[in-house]
């Protein structure tokens, strides 16, 4: 019985960390230096995969941080809320749980004051995934 309750709680703690906010709840207020909405090219390398390329729409609305993922051929792959620091599905897509992961390392590198005009980002994931991310003209 102890040893059921002890692996209970070690299951309760690690439920609880997975869901601390990976980004500060107020990213959009206080680290956002970049107008908003943005358009941006997004290709994906994951190991031993070809490489995927994608439209992401960051925009604010009504101080709510949407992000919008879309394949070339204009099909939504995932709608994101950043609110309180953690991603949240919007719209009746189902979870994509790599793109959340591209998604923090994308506003992690936006609000570290990086370049974004005319440049491309590159960044790696601790899953050995490849990004970058450059800035679409707006039209």
């Amino acid at each position: 019985m102890a040893r059921h309750c002890a692996l209970w709680l070690l299951l309760v703690l690690l439920t609880a960390c997975a869901r601390q906010p990976v980004l500060p709840a107020d990213v959009l207020q206080q680290y956002w230096h970049w107008p908003l909405p943005q358009q941006l090219w997004l290709q994906v390398q994951q190991p031993q995969q070809p490489a995927l390329d994608y439209l992401l729409v960051l925009q604010d609305e009504q101080g709510v941080l949407r992000a919008s993922l879309f394949d070339p051929a204009g099909m939504p792959v995932a709608r994101k809320q950043l609110r309180n620091g953690g991603w949240r599905n919007e719209g009746l897509l189902p979870p994509h749980a790599a793109a959340e992961a591209w998604l923090t390392a994308i506003v992690r590198s936006l609000t570290d004051d990086r370049p974004l005009a005319g440049e491309n980002i590159e960044l790696e994931l601790p899953d050995s995934s490849r990004l970058q991310v450059r800035q679409l003209e707006s039209p």
